[in-house]
């Protein structure tokens, strides 16, 4: 027999396909995949354990699930003075980073509050996994083994990962209006778009220009003294966009 494991609304930074097999005689084998969960708290801080809930220190290399979660969704969660993960300032912003792995999860406003993906942890190395909205504060540091391959759970507690599953690369970013529409150096200027946490610059006809991202939909920029007319673009590691409109400097 066969279900289909129904997840909340898909993210725009993941396409997985979901199968859990269970009972005898299935179509076709599927692997269980070791799952590494990491579960925020309201302050916007998390921990990683494995499939039996032991905080993730040394572990054997091979292929996991990475499992991203949140206590509730953005959706309901940030709002202007509210107490519930204001620390992740509108979008938590995991990543985890080392040998074969660059993973990068935003979950933001009116995204879902779970986001999954795969990884190949290569032997004897060195995995650090951080929040970008508080990195000094929200890390863990863990290693692989030089031996022994993951294995599946043998009471696994998460989705199991089809052999044809495969994530997608981070959506572009997109800018969708910005405001206000001129003004001198100096000024600040408030750009809306999507898919724009990971900023790596941001600039006015070609001239880099000092900001700071509010949100995976906000981005605020100080026009710099050197600017002159022209579109704002955004760079993160997806891509660049670029207004459709000038910025005009008066």
């Amino acid at each position: 027999m066969r279900r289909v494991l129904k997840f909340l609304k898909p993210i725009a930074t993941l396409s997985v396909v979901l199968l859990v097999f269970v009972g005898q005689g299935a179509a076709r084998a599927s692997t269980v995949i070791p799952t590494l969960y990491v579960n925020y708290d309201t302050h916007c801080n998390f921990t990683i354990t494995d499939d039996l809930g032991t905080p993730v220190t040394a572990i054997p290399y091979g292929t996991y699930q990475v499992l991203v979660s949140t206590p509730i969704p953005f959706a309901s969660a940030y709002t202007p003075g509210s107490t519930d993960l204001t620390a992740c300032n509108g979008s938590a912003q995991f990543q985890l980073s080392g040998p074969g792995v660059s993973i990068s999860s935003t979950l933001a406003n009116g995204d879902a509050q779970t986001a999954l993906f795969s990884a190949q942890l290569q032997p004897s190395s060195s995995y650090v996994a951080q929040d970008n909205n508080q990195p000094s504060v929200a890390n863990v540091t863990f290693t692989t083994l030089g031996s022994g391959l993951s294995s599946s759970p043998t009471s696994p507690t998460a989705a199991v990962l089809a052999p044809s599953a495969t994530t997608a690369s981070t959506a572009k970013p997109a800018i969708t209006s910005f405001t206000p529409t001129s003004g001198k150096p100096g000024a600040t200027v408030t750009i809306t778009g999507k898919n724009l946490s990971g900023a790596s610059a941001v600039e006015i006809n070609g001239v880099k220009a000092a900001y700071t991202v509010k949100s995976a939909t906000k981005i605020t920029v100080t026009v710099p003294s050197n600017a002159k007319t022209g579109k704002i673009s955004v760079t993160t590691k997806s891509g660049t966009a670029t207004s459709t409109k000038s910025f005009s400097v008066t």
